[in-house]
């Protein structure tokens, strides 16, 4: 005969102490490493950013910026950790390499681009490069295009009613096994987020009709399901087909981490001719609403600027030094969002938001 505690001491013992624990001892959402997206007020709702090692979906309309977000978040792992490869899974067969290299500011020497004619060559690229350890993020883009081979060698008139389903599911269960895996031997798997897309559904006739496509192994397994949505603002002035910006909302629909808001509001430049290039985002103004209450930015007591112990005459040369130091921005960054969790943990009233503020 033996106890429930001699089975769970024994369970921990060889398989490690996260394999088996009593229910009390997480009571809270329990937090883990984050990947930045490089957009602060993305960052700042999200918590830090798409949760490392774990699946995470990205769905929307069409031209909505779901794979500029994508994108933004490799340029980031690609700065923070310039040593370590990112696999991006072109399965629409439509990424602009000019775009990702200009405008989102992507190193496309360190970055594997894969385009597979069919899910299941998908499916096995995003599955085994989960397991490698020099890999950062593997994105896939997206999953509502994936088609499998039979499907493809098929008459047009055959139908195949959830056939890319089941592979869906399939990739979902494996990267989520193989992630669980490296997580028991100690070790950091890649983030993988992918991209989705939103359908109508023709029977709805109450409620919201929106669907995404590959059934429901994304939603219940993604650690967090962020819904974009993007709206064109058109200067006719500078161009009359292009829009000039493109104002992103973002609502976060799921989250099984902590989280400080579900909403988060930006603007991306889309041309050039605005005295910025393309994929510039004016996030200084949400950076420096939440220094200035938390005492890393303050007026001098002779006037000027105190930013970080170092003073500056205008506020304009805060913004320019942050900036130009983008070890120090993204340090910063993740200092405000530590400190508003802690204060949220601590239980302190405070409003969170990834909105940009008017004034900053």
């Amino acid at each position: 005969m033996t106890t429930s505690a001699e089975l769970l001491k024994q369970f921990q013992k060889d398989h490690g102490k996260h394999f088996a624990t009593t229910g009390g001892q997480d009571e809270e959402l329990v937090d883990c490493e984050r990947m930045p997206t490089g957009i602060f007020p993305v960052d700042l709702a999200m918590g830090g950013g798409f949760p490392k090692s774990k699946c995470s979906e990205v769905f929307g309309p069409e031209s909505s910026n779901k794979t500029n977000l994508v994108l933004q978040t490799i340029r980031q792992a690609q700065i923070m950790e310039p040593k370590k490869k990112n696999v991006f899974v072109d399965v629409e067969h439509a990424l602009d390499k000019k775009w990702a290299r200009d405008g989102m500011g992507v190193n496309l020497d360190n970055l594997i681009l894969i385009q597979p004619s069919t899910a299941e060559q998908a499916v096995d690229a995003v599955s085994n490069f989960i397991y490698a350890e020099d890999v950062n993020i593997v994105a896939m883009d997206s999953i509502a295009m994936m088609m499998k081979k039979r499907e493809m060698e098929e008459d047009a008139e055959a139908g195949s009613y959830g056939g890319a389903a089941l592979l869906v599911g399939k990739m979902y269960r494996k990267v989520t096994g193989a992630l669980a895996e490296m997580e028991l031997a100690g070790k950091m798997g890649a983030t993988f987020i992918a991209i989705n897309q939103i359908r109508s559904k023709m029977s709805a006739t109450k409620g919201s009709d929106e669907v995404t496509p590959g059934g429901f192994p994304p939603r219940f397994c993604s650690a967090m399901r962020v819904r974009v949505y993007g709206k064109n603002e058109m200067d006719t002035a500078i161009d009359k087909a292009m829009p000039s910006w493109k104002e992103v909302n973002i609502i976060i629909k799921k989250w099984k981490c902590p989280i400080l808001a579900v909403n988060a509001v930006y603007k991306m430049q889309m041309i050039k001719g605005l005295g910025r290039s393309p994929g510039y985002i004016n996030d200084w103004n949400t950076i420096s609403a939440y220094m200035k209450e938390l005492d890393y930015l303050s007026k001098g007591e002779k006037g000027g600027w105190i930013m970080n112990g170092m003073e500056f005459k205008l506020l304009e040369e805060c913004k320019e030094a942050l900036y130009s130091d983008p070890a120090m921005l993204q340090d910063i960054k993740t200092t405000i969002i530590k400190e508003l969790k802690d204060l949220r943990e601590q239980g302190d009233d405070f409003e969170a938001t990834g909105e940009i503020p008017t004034e900053a």
